[in-house]
């Protein structure tokens, strides 16, 4: 029973390969494959030459993580978990094994995000966006920081990639409520990833059967030393805040105002903040200017390229990103690292922007699907 089941998951993993991806990837591999050691080679450079405990420093409740402490129904468990194996492998060590690791899934996410751009728009444009990916200093710091970034936007773009994909909407759905619910047990906003994606698929039953299944036994562990029912986490776990719903005696209405554009205007800061008292020689400061302005360039000429390209077309792959967004402004405090999940998107507009090229026009039997 045990080789038949290995030997269906193996023909099936083949026959996806080579029925889907193959067909998608062959006109442009090699040029895809430089793009993948350039992207894996900027990366390894970074994790092998960053020093290592600016990192442990300035994520200390991670590095907390990596030694047994500090999980809780709060917390989740995925990242924690890769700390615990890396640190055991590899002892005192183990920061740069995790930059390496979380260097390895950046270059693969720059080769994915080939797959979601070209269903939009053409090889040209899905060719520029991989390399801006690769070549993205917001991903390569990313890789550099003991915080699950990294993880998130990999399994972010898998999702686009499998939304992109004309594949039976049962084995969409099913592996989709798998790569959620390891979204969630990684970052546990991505929750509110969760209506926009039951709204897009067609085969909501199977989506939904496969993420009960995959957050089942956190939710069980979490309920079970809490003594009461828990929704995966604790309810704190997912920053909501209503506070700016208050209206105050002096502010009025203008409070829920002020926390919505505060929560939003979030989505365009450049962050990256460079504390004053960082030394005009540490090399975190220039990479950290780097970062911040190149994300405020691709933040804004990628809502330009959504607001001109965008089309109903694209709704199965940029409305759960949008409504995840906006749920997040209305309903939690909004952090900067929620947005990570928005910048592949962001990054594909800003491609057609530069290629000027628009989406063409699906046929009906694309339509169909």
């Amino acid at each position: 029973m045990r080789e038949k089941i290995i030997s269906r998951v193996r023909s099936g993993c083949l026959s996806f390969w080579d029925r889907h991806l193959k067909s998608n990837l062959a006109a442009d591999w090699d040029i895809l494959l430089v793009i993948f050691f350039l992207a894996l080679a900027l990366r390894l450079y970074f994790a092998l030459a960053f020093n290592v405990q600016y990192a442990a420093n300035d994520n200390a409740r991670y590095d907390l993580f990596s030694t047994g402490g500090g999980i809780n129904a709060a917390r989740a468990p995925l990242y924690p978990h890769l700390l615990r194996l890396t640190h055991a492998l590899f002892g005192a060590g183990y920061p740069r094994a995790v930059f390496i690791f979380q260097g390895i899934l950046s270059a693969l996410a720059a080769v994915l995000i080939y797959l979601p751009a070209k269903r939009l728009c053409d090889r040209t444009v899905a060719l520029v966006t991989a390399a801006l990916c690769a070549l993205s200093p917001n991903f390569i710091l990313y890789c550099l920081a003991l915080t699950p970034g990294s993880v998130v936007i990999f399994l972010g773009i898998l999702l686009l990639a499998l939304a992109s994909l004309e594949i039976g909407d049962k084995f969409k759905g099913a592996v989709s409520g798998v790569l959620l619910g390891l979204g969630i047990l990684t970052e546990p906003v991505l929750i509110f990833l969760l209506p926009g994606m039951i709204f897009t698929l067609k085969k909501k039953l199977f989506f939904l059967v496969l993420l009960l299944a995959v957050l089942a036994p956190w939710t069980i562990r979490n309920s079970v030393i809490d003594s009461r029912p828990v929704p995966v986490y604790r309810i704190e776990a997912y920053r909501f805040n209503f506070d700016k719903y208050y209206r105050s005696e002096v502010l009025g209405a203008w409070n829920t105002a002020s926390g919505l554009y505060n929560n939003a205007a979030i989505i365009l800061n450049k962050g990256w903040e460079t504390p004053d008292s960082m030394a005009q020689d540490d090399p975190r400061r220039n990479s950290n200017y780097t970062a911040a302005y190149t994300y405020t360039l691709i933040s804004l000429l990628g809502f330009i390229g959504m607001a001109k390209y965008y089309r109903r077309d694209h709704r199965p792959l940029v409305l759960p990103l949008l409504v995840y967004i906006v749920l997040l402004i209305f309903l939690t405090i909004f952090e900067l690292r929620f947005r990570m999940l928005l910048e592949p998107v962001l990054i594909l507009y800003t491609s057609m922007i530069i290629c000027r090229r628009k989406a063409p026009a699906f046929s009906p039997s694309d339509r169909r699907r």
